[in-house]
């Protein structure tokens, strides 16, 4: 039974459809000094600037490009030597100008997210939800971003539907903090899904 709320973000879990799931990664530029801490596991999104960088994906209308896992970067304090980091930290400044963002942009993967409250059977293929953000960890570079359970709506305005639920042992629907797999109801790279 997950009892406990112990979110972790959105973990990919497989791609849809019967081709091979090569869990490869896509780089986008951050903005140098971005004052926004993006934790692996985080909802990302172009910009509003136009100018191809990444942002959290915070808000129910943002469109996501994807899920944040990871940053490229070189640090001033260690004579601009490459980093490589699971999360970027708020306010860096890389030597370089510009640091990158590891990116999942397939439309087509699914995701593992735990809801922030129970999630039952119904709610498969049948509501959208959105995100609830909070601040990942700074130890880990994790994600705690979880599915926000109160959000359900049967409209495509929202960031993520569930498909199924994680197999694990003692996870079920109707838990208090059910882990269930979900796919984004609406990317950049695709069309809408309508609403079932």
């Amino acid at each position: 039974m997950t009892a406990s709320a112990a979110p972790f973000g959105l973990e990919r879990a497989r791609r849809v459809g019967s081709q091979s799931n090569s869990t490869g990664l896509s780089h986008y530029r951050i903005g140098n000094g971005l004052a926004t801490n993006l934790f692996y596991g985080d909802p990302v999104m172009f910009s509003g600037g136009n100018d191809g960088t990444i942002v959290l994906a915070s808000t129910s209308a943002a469109l996501p490009l994807g899920v944040f896992y990871g940053a490229i970067w070189q640090d001033p304090n260690l004579d601009g030597q490459p980093r490589w980091t699971p999360y970027w930290p708020a306010s860096t400044s890389s030597a370089d100008s510009t640091p990158w963002g590891m990116v999942c942009d397939d439309p087509f993967q699914t995701y593992y997210i735990q809801g922030d409250a129970s999630v039952s059977i119904g709610d498969i293929q049948a509501f959208e939800f959105d995100t609830s953000i909070s601040a990942g960890s700074t130890v880990n570079g994790r994600s705690r971003t979880s599915l926000n359970a109160g959000s359900r709506a049967a409209s495509v305005t929202k960031k993520l539907r569930v498909v199924g639920l994680k197999d694990i042992p003692g996870n079920v629907f109707g838990d208090a903090f059910t882990i269930v797999e979900v796919r984004f109801s609406r990317h950049v790279f695709a069309t809408p899904v309508s609403a079932a």
